[in-house]
């Protein structure tokens, strides 16, 4: 069976509070039976729909809305492999796990279905052959790859903002610390309200409450900076 490298996996159940969501897809009633009852007994899983077929299972995949697919590949009309671009398309960020006879570490429908989008590979078990390891090995990875779908969810709705980028002109700091002796000390230009800087400047608080060594320390080498004290510098106060 195929692997994700890379990526280990510890057991996490709790509460059915955000389960993650498993489509079944597989043309035989006894293996969807099987799956869906193994889901359905684990707290931190929920099985989103059971279906016989790719057809079907595309067509109810944005109301599903699963974080896991388990999909089969031998399957009458739309084949597996067919199915996993449509399938990555509409359910996005859904994370495809190959479960079939036709998988095998190195086989040429394992490199197929990995190369197509699927997230891993998992080979149906043999006959007498469906026992407690076969299981847990089965849970661990819909688990692994639900939280996977999950965070990639959260970071979709949520994305980064952009830097917004630096002026062209040198940055300027304004240091306030209720030590005016300190900073007096250290050099330090002194505004004593933010709206009396002048030219954007940058807003520096100083930990009042540091030791008097460390704070002296950190102010005579803000000083130092190589933006200030130049005569080019707006006034700061």
């Amino acid at each position: 069976m195929g692997t994700a490298p890379g990526l280990a996996v510890r057991e996490r159940t709790g509460p059915k509070t955000d389960p993650v969501r498993v489509l079944v897809v597989d043309d035989s009633p006894t293996v969807r039976a099987v799956f869906a009852r193994l889901i359905g007994e684990e707290l931190d899983l929920e099985v989103a729909s059971a279906e016989e077929s790719a057809e079907r299972a595309l067509a109810t995949l944005l109301q599903t809305a699963p974080d896991v697919i388990l999909l089969d590949l031998d399957m009458p009309g739309m084949g597996g492999l067919d199915a996993i671009p449509r399938m990555l398309e509409l359910a996005a960020p859904a994370r495809i796990l190959v479960v079939s006879s036709l998988t095998v570490r190195g086989a040429e429908h394992t490199l197929a279905a990995l190369s197509l989008g699927a997230a891993d590979t998992m080979a149906k078990p043999q006959p007498g052959k469906f026992d407690k390891e076969y299981r847990a090995t089965l849970m661990r990875k819909i688990r692994l790859l639900g939280r996977v779908a999950k965070r990639a969810r959260v970071k979709s709705a949520f994305p980064e903002q952009p830097l917004r980028p630096q002026g062209k002109g040198p940055p300027h700091i304004l240091a306030i610390g209720a030590s005016r002796k300190l900073l007096t000390q250290a050099g330090v230009p002194i505004a004593m309200d933010k709206s009396q800087a002048q030219g954007g400047t940058g807003l520096i608080v100083v930990d009042t409450g540091a030791a008097q060594a460390g704070m002296r320390a950190f102010l005579q080498g803000l000083a130092k900076h190589r933006h200030f004290g130049r005569e080019t510098d707006p006034p700061l106060v």
